[in-house]
């Protein structure tokens, strides 16, 4: 395998996050504004989860290419996916780094 695919770096964070005690309850949950890649919970805390691959760090990490923009996007399709799933509970959101062959995860979470 050259280059990974988005849904191949989805499936990888998907399991790296299971094989960590993660629950996954959605994935690639659309809205007309937004889509959250993964959704996912873990000791009662929701995590929606933005994947982002490169084959390489040369025009930098793959959590450079979250923007302001992705972010507010990400913050919109949370809160709608908490009205649509009456969740209540404390929220976060994950960023994930796929990068290079073999891919190697990188977590960051963030409380919104």
């Amino acid at each position: 395998m050259s280059v990974i695919s988005g849904n191949e770096a989805e499936n990888i964070v998907a399991e790296h996050l299971e094989s960590n005690g993660y629950k996954i309850v959605a994935r690639n949950w659309r809205t007309p504004a937004c889509e959250l890649d993964i959704v996912a919970t873990c000791k009662r805390v929701l995590y929606v989860v933005e994947v982002k691959y490169r084959l390489n760090t040369n025009q930098g990490s793959a959590f450079d290419y979250i923007n302001k923009q992705k972010i507010v996007k990400l913050k919109l399709g949370t809160t709608l996916w908490q009205l649509q799933n009456d969740w209540t509970g404390e929220v976060m959101l994950m960023a994930a780094s796929v990068t290079g062959i073999p891919p190697e995860v990188q977590l960051v979470e963030v409380l919104i």
